[in-house]
């Protein structure tokens, strides 16, 4: 049985924040989120300024878990394979320790979803993505969808779009939650997010987007999960959760996301991570 295969492209010069929920006491970045209510208010904000999801609300993000706990989030994007950020499976993380959680709300609630094993991993260190090829299929589950390559329809400046996941929910304690978070944030133009990470060399590029304000955004854990837009009934995934700043959600520090909707990225897809062969089927 395949067990592991990390291909990596050209590296990048940039700072890259590990955004994973063992990661506890440091600080963390900028994210956001998109789609449905925020939930209500709390004196403890939520993936950094958001609320509760709703059971089913967002059925195609994924928790990865190594060892059987939270580390980053992904999005299910087809029947066997979940997309995520390459750092957080980059080495010396182990293939066989990780799984992939697909479906469950409550992360407490181990009667719910889909656990699955990660067979094979193809990596992307110049776009920090990386896709994770499961043991056996989630068939009852919609994947969230990708803009059409190239287009900016969806990138709108000021519009908003969502984040989801179980990252750190206290910009300065760690504070982990069970259940899935999210929040909306705003998007800025490309020449507003070059000017924010001016002063980092490398920090954005083209093949980036940004989003967030003071006060929303993503923490530990969240790397790797979807920032998405919702049309009609299907959900968009615009970026992937990346990197941003030293401490989460921080005024004039907005999330940076590799980007869906460049041309590049689906032509990396198809080139760094090649279809893998069929998966079997299963019972969740």
């Amino acid at each position: 049985m395949r067990k592991q295969l990390v291909v990596g492209l050209a590296s990048v010069a940039i700072t890259l924040l590990a955004l994973t929920a063992g990661a506890v006491g440091a600080q963390a970045q900028g994210i956001e989120h998109d789609g449905g209510d925020t939930g209500g208010n709390s004196d403890v904000p939520y993936v950094i300024g958001g609320g509760d999801a709703r059971k089913g609300e967002f059925p195609f993000v994924a928790s990865v878990q190594n060892k059987g706990k939270h580390e980053c989030t992904g999005s299910l994007i087809s029947s066997g394979s979940v997309l995520t950020a390459y750092h957080c499976v980059r080495e010396p993380m182990d293939v066989a320790n990780l799984t992939v959680v697909v479906g469950r709300n409550d992360l407490n609630d181990k009667s719910s979803g889909h656990v699955r094993k990660v067979e094979l991993i193809f990596a992307d260190d110049k776009n920090d993505t990386a896709v994770l090829y499961l043991d056996k299929s989630i068939d009852d589950i919609y994947p969230v969808k990708f803009p059409t390559p190239g287009t900016d329809a969806l990138l709108r400046p000021g519009s908003l779009a969502t984040l989801a996941g179980w990252g750190n929910i206290d910009p300065h304690l760690p504070h982990d939650p069970s259940i899935l978070q999210k929040v909306q944030v705003p998007l800025l133009s490309q020449n507003e997010c070059a000017a924010a990470w001016e002063h980092v060399s490398g920090m954005f590029t083209d093949k980036n987007i940004c989003a967030g304000r003071a006060g929303i955004g993503s923490c530990y854990g969240d790397s790797g999960g979807p920032l998405f837009k919702k049309i009609g009934s299907d959900f968009y995934q615009i970026g992937v959760v990346s990197r941003g700043g030293g401490t989460c959600a921080q005024p004039g520090e907005p999330g940076i996301y590799a980007s869906t909707s460049v041309t590049s990225f689906l032509e990396d897809m198809e080139q760094v991570y090649p279809k893998p062969e069929p998966v079997t089927a299963a019972d969740s």
